[in-house]
């Protein structure tokens, strides 16, 4: 079993129906998908910052139903300022958010689903994509 974590770039194909996660062919059976909390509040962003606000919740709703929602903890938080201070160190700092993702990803053995090649400046960062 793989447990993923779809980055926003995966979460928003996924609410415009751009990616089917349950008929993708690298999905196994006993796989566990999920969104991170940071995520999610970027999802509510595109939401309320759409023309169609209503139908819009509908559908958030809706998929966030069929997910798992991995917090932004106190072991995230600590995982959060190593991987700040390596990335900055290796002089490719990590935008906010996207720290607090890869940190919720490192810290609980996630493959990190993104479409983004920041991440790739996060050591022992279990990465894939399925929108490509």
């Amino acid at each position: 079993m793989t447990r993923y974590l779809l980055d926003t770039n995966h979460a928003s194909a996924v609410f415009k129906r751009q990616l089917d996660i349950n008929a993708h062919p690298k999905r196994r059976p006993d796989d566990q998908f999920g969104f991170s909390l940071p995520s999610i509040g970027e999802l509510w962003f595109m939401v309320f910052n759409s023309g169609r606000i209503d139908r819009n919740i509908t559908r958030l709703r809706e998929v966030l139903t069929d997910f798992k929602a991995w917090p932004f903890d106190d072991d995230a938080a600590i995982e959060f300022g190593h991987i700040n201070v390596e990335c900055r160190r290796a002089g490719r700092p990590l935008a906010g958010i996207d720290c607090q993702i890869a940190a919720i990803a490192r810290v609980n053995n996630l493959t990190l689903l993104t479409d983004d090649k920041d991440f790739t400046s996060v050591q022992g960062l279990n990465l894939d994509n399925w929108i490509r």
